[in-house]
C-alpha cells in the first residue's frame, strides 16, 4: 500500500469513529456524557458506558414494587373491559363488531360453477 492509500484509510478510519462517537453521545444522559467527555474513540466510549444500564434483580424488584400499585390499577381497568361484554366488543379489534355498510352483495350470491339453463327445444332424448 502506498501512503496516499493508508492516509485515506486512516481518514476514512478517523472519519467512522467521529461518527460513531456522535452516535453514542446523542443516545446517553448528561451524567454519562460528562464521564465519557475525555474519551478519544468511540471503543473508549462504549467500554466505560456499556455497564451503566444494566440492573440486577433487586434493583428491578425494587422498580416492580414500588409501581405495584400503577400495576394493579392498569390490571384492574383491564379486567373490567374484559368482563363487561359490551365493553369488550367495543375495545375488540372485531372486525365483525364495527358496524357495516349494506351493499349489494348480490354478485356474491351467484352460483359461478352452475351452467346456464339450456332452452328445453335444445334438449334431445338419446
Amino acid at each position: 500500500q502506498t501512503d496516499d492509500e493508508l492516509f485515506e484509510k486512516e481518514l476514512k478510519q478517523i472519519e467512522a469513529d467521529d461518527q460513531a462517537i456522535q452516535t453514542i453521545l446523542l443516545g446517553i444522559p448528561e451524567d454519562i456524557y460528562a464521564a465519557v467527555d475525555s474519551c478519544e474513540t468511540a471503543q473508549e466510549i462504549w467500554l466505560r458506558t456499556k455497564d451503566l444500564h444494566t440492573t440486577d434483580y433487586t434493583q428491578l424488584y425494587d422498580f416492580l414494587k414500588y409501581n405495584q400499585k400503577e400495576v394493579d390499577a392498569l390490571k384492574a381497568e383491564r379486567l373490567a373491559k374484559i368482563q363487561d361484554p359490551l365493553a369488550l366488543m367495543v375495545n375488540s379489534n372485531n372486525p365483525y363488531a364495527s358496524p357495516a355498510s349494506h351493499q349489494d352483495l348480490s354478485p356474491f350470491n351467484q352460483n359461478y360453477l352452475q351452467q346456464p339453463m339450456l332452452n328445453p327445444e335444445d334438449i334431445t332424448n338419446p
